[in-house]
């Protein structure tokens, strides 16, 4: 079915916080993985297509610690909202070599884009078991395997989603504390503003991201790789 569907991009280049991008081989050939998937009979199937590539499929009690480890990593982790990615890129935090592959759902294919803004491999879940393993062997060897599902919403959305060349240095400042959980009283004290001036600053930026009030800018910016949190 999804023989045509998807492609694999050139080579990422680009790694966390300038490292070397993630998905160089694993030492003596075996990769150490976990599968989260909140669906086992999907969960089961995945296992097992891993173990006979020679993956290593770990259960550990705590995924924290598991991914926290040295060593190349894959987490296989479902994608159902923003905050899991946001999970899941506080993980690399801990570990240049995890790399963690989300799976998208077909109903919501912008979330890839976030996924991918966030240094993740996005994978779409209603692919052909075969298509679903040849995307994560891509992303282990450090390649971006886009569903054509994913390609299309990007094409869709980019002649009506701003872009970030017509953001300001201290404007996205702004949005990366606002994502840091500071108030816009806080954020008008730190830059000098009244807060009846920081609102009205606010609200052109919020403009600028095609957005209407702080949550919807902040996803906006995620989406086109702003920053919305402090690193």
């Amino acid at each position: 079915m999804l023989a045509a569907s998807g492609w694999q991009c050139g080579k990422r280049t680009r790694g966390l916080r300038g490292m070397p991008h993630r998905g160089e081989p694993a030492v003596n050939g075996r990769i150490h993985t976990v599968v989260h998937h909140r669906i086992p009979v999907f969960r089961r199937g995945l296992v097992e297509a891993l173990e006979e590539r020679d993956h290593v499929v770990d259960r550990p009690p705590n995924l924290e610690a598991w991914a926290a480890q040295p060593g190349q990593r894959v987490l296989i982790t479902e994608c159902p909202d923003h905050s899991t990615i946001h999970q899941a890129a506080e993980l690399m935090e801990h570990n240049q070599e995890l790399v963690v592959i989300g799976l998208i759902e077909a109903s919501d294919p912008s979330l890839a884009q976030v996924a991918l803004a966030a240094d993740m491999y996005p994978i779409m879940t209603d692919e052909e078991p075969t298509q679903l393993i040849a995307a994560i062997d891509a992303a282990t060897r450090g390649h971006v395997y886009l569903d054509k599902t994913i390609a299309q919403s990007w094409i869709n959305s980019s002649a009506s989603t701003p872009t970030s060349t017509s953001i300001e240095d201290e404007e996205r400042a702004w949005l990366e504390r606002l994502g840091h959980g500071w108030s816009v009283t806080r954020l008008a004290d730190h830059a000098g503003l009244s807060r009846r001036e920081m609102n009205r600053r606010l609200k052109d930026l919020y403009s600028k991201l095609g957005a209407t009030n702080q949550k919807q800018a902040l996803v906006a910016a995620t989406e086109q790789g702003l920053p919305t949190k402090n690193p």
